[in-house]
């Protein structure tokens, strides 16, 4: 699964090249390839141990310790995820959420 957030640059104004011609295309018109997904937001943070316990999440090879991320995905309404800590890193909207909830040694 590739990940990328909503406002990298990558997607927010994407040129194509067909037979030589440009066009320039929005986030509304990208179709993205298969496995690719872009994070909207994040609204949520808990350590894997705890989603456990709640039986938010399946059971995982990860430290019961390790920090997971309520993912919600551009494109997939009500459709949120958990996500860990490695799979969003490099996204700026998990930055953002890192720098507001006090988590900057995540980053």
């Amino acid at each position: 699964m590739k990940v990328f957030d909503s406002s990298d640059d990558e997607t927010d104004n994407m040129e194509i090249e067909m037979s030589g011609t440009s066009s320039s295309i929005t986030d509304d018109e990208l179709i993205l390839p298969s496995g690719v997904y872009i994070v909207e937001k994040i609204v949520n943070h808990k350590c894997y141990g705890e989603l456990r316990r709640r039986k938010l999440i399946d059971q995982r090879k990860v430290p019961y310790d390790s920090p997971f991320f309520r993912v919600c995905w551009k494109g997939y309404p009500g459709q949120d995820t958990w996500e860990p800590l490695k799979s969003i890193q490099h996204v700026e909207v998990f930055k953002v959420y890192a720098r507001k909830h006090n988590l900057i040694h995540l980053i």
